[in-house]
C-alpha cells in the first residue's frame, strides 16, 4: 500500500507543478506572434532605453513569481478582491447524523437506527484579511449541551489550493430520529427520545487542487474574496486523511428494542476505531445567472483504504478479498448562493461530509453538514486599486 500512496502523492505534486507552469506560460505574451516590423520596432525602442532604466529593472523574486503563478486569474472571468479587509456576521448551523445498520446474514434483513446530537445554532462576528477569515460564533440555542460535544471546522479557499480541517466529538448527546426493521415496533416509536449509549469522534484533513483556477473561483463562492463574472467549472484532485471512532452500547438501547432479542447481533459490541487514507477526484461549477449573483456546486468522491487501530499497511496476496473490503468511498459536497458587488456581500453555503463504514454484520453512515448564512462589507482598498481623489476606504 505504501508503494501506491507514494506514487499517488508524486502524481498529485506533478499535476500541480505541470498545470502551474502551463498556465503561467499561457499568461505570457507570445513574441513569435508579432510581425517582423513590430519586432524590429520593439528592438529599436529597447536599444534606445537609457542604461540607468535597464539597471533598475529587477526580475521578481522566486517567491513573488511562485505567488503570482498560484494566484493568477483571468479578469474576464474573475474580478479580483479590491480590498484588504472585510467584516461580516455569520450564522452557522451544524447538523450530524449517525445511521447504524445491523444485518442478519441468514435472511439478509436489515435493521436501522438513526441518531443525531443536539443541533448547534451559532452566531458571531468574523474579520477577514483578503482570502482569510477568522472569527468566533456563540451557541445561542442549546448552551447546556456544550459540555457533551465539541466541534471545530476550518476551510481555507485560495485560487488553486484548498484545505479542510474538521474535528467533531460527541458523547451521550444523541436522540433517536427513527428506526426500522424491528418486528412489531413502529418506526416512529422512539423519535425524539434521548440515547446515551453512543460515543463518537471524527478528525478529517482534506487537501485539494483546482485545475482551472484561472477561470473558476472557489473563493468567490465560499470566502467572498473575489467575484465570479462568467460561468466556469473545474476538475478537482485531492488527498485526504481521516480518523474515526464510534462506541455503541447495546445495553443502553430502550427495552422495546432489546426485549425478546428483537435487535440483531450486529448491534452487540458494535464499535470501530480506524484511520483512512484517500485520494479524491471531483468537479465544481460556478453559474452566474445575473450580474453579481453566483450559484456554485461541487461533488468530490474519495476512494480510501481503511486501517483499524493498531493495524499497518500489509497486503496478503492469499487474502485479496480482505484487502478489497478495506477500501471505501466517501464524499464531500458543497453548494452556495452569493450576491457580491465587490463592496457588499451576502449569501449562504452548505458543506457536507459523508463517511461510510461496514464491517461484518454492522455498518454506519455518518453525515456532517455545515449550513452558513452571512452578510458583510469589504473596506480599505488595496494600493494597486486606489483612485486619486477618492477615499481609500
Amino acid at each position: 500500500m505504501l508503494y501506491w500512496v507514494r506514487h499517488i502523492a508524486i502524481f498529485f505534486l506533478w499535476a500541480i507543478v505541470f498545470t502551474t507552469v502551463a498556465q503561467t506560460h499561457d499568461a505570457q505574451p507570445d513574441s513569435t506572434a508579432l510581425s517582423p516590423t513590430t519586432q524590429q520596432n520593439e528592438h529599436n525602442q529597447a536599444t534606445t532605453l537609457p542604461d540607468t532604466i535597464a539597471l533598475t529593472q529587477k526580475r521578481p523574486s522566486f517567491f513573488a513569481r511562485l505567488i503570482e503563478a498560484f494566484t493568477a486569474t483571468d479578469s474576464n472571468y474573475i474580478a479580483p478582491n479590491y480590498y484588504n479587509y472585510a467584516f461580516m456576521l455569520q450564522n452557522t448551523n451544524f447538523y450530524q447524523s449517525y445511521n447504524l445498520r445491523a444485518i442478519n446474514t441468514e435472511t439478509d434483513e436489515v435493521q436501522r437506527i438513526s441518531l443525531s446530537p443536539a443541533t448547534n445554532f451559532r452566531v458571531g462576528p468574523y474579520f477577514g484579511w483578503r482570502w482569510l477569515f477568522l472569527g468566533y460564533t456563540f451557541d445561542v440555542a442549546r448552551p447546556s449541551h456544550v459540555g457533551k460535544s465539541s466541534q471545530f471546522n476550518l476551510s481555507l479557499y485560495s485560487s488553486r489550493i484548498g484545505v479542510d480541517l474538521v474535528y467533531v466529538k460527541n458523547k451521550a448527546n444523541f436522540h433517536f430520529n427513527d428506526i426500522s426493521g424491528f418486528e412489531g415496533v413502529n418506526d416512529n416509536a422512539l423519535r425524539g427520545t434521548t440515547f446515551g449509549g453512543l460515543d463518537t469522534y471524527n478528525l478529517s484533513i482534506n487537501l485539494y487542487y483546482v485545475f482551472n483556477s484561472r477561470h473558476f473561483s472557489y473563493p468567490a463562492a465560499y470566502s467572498q474574496s473575489t467575484v465570479q463574472r462568467k460561468n466556469a467549472g473545474s476538475f478537482l484532485l485531492g488527498l485526504r486523511y481521516d480518523q474515526s471512532r464510534c462506541d455503541f452500547d447495546y445495553n443502553a438501547l430502550p427495552p422495546i428494542l432489546t426485549e425478546n432479542e428483537l435487535a440483531f447481533d450486529g448491534f452487540k459490541g458494535a464499535a470501530y476505531n480506524h484511520r483512512n487514507y484517500s485520494i479524491s477526484f471531483g468537479y465544481a461549477y460556478n453559474f452566474v445567472p445575473l450580474r453579481n449573483v453566483l450559484i456554485s456546486a461541487s461533488v468530490m468522491p474519495s476512494l480510501g483504504y481503511r486501517l483499524q487501530k493498531g493495524e499497518h499497511f500489509a497486503f496478503d496476496h492469499h487474502s485479496v478479498w480482505t484487502n478489497v473490503k478495506n477500501f471505501n468511498i466517501d464524499f464531500i459536497n458543497r453548494a452556495a448562493i452569493v450576491w457580491n458587488n465587490g463592496r457588499l456581500f451576502c449569501g449562504g453555503s452548505i458543506v457536507n461530509y459523508l463517511y461510510n463504514y461496514r464491517s461484518g454484520q454492522f455498518g454506519v453512515t455518518n453525515s456532517l453538514t455545515y449550513f452558513n448564512v452571512y452578510a458583510g462589507v469589504n473596506f480599505l482598498r488595496r494600493k494597486e486599486y486606489r483612485t486619486a481623489g477618492k477615499s481609500k476606504w
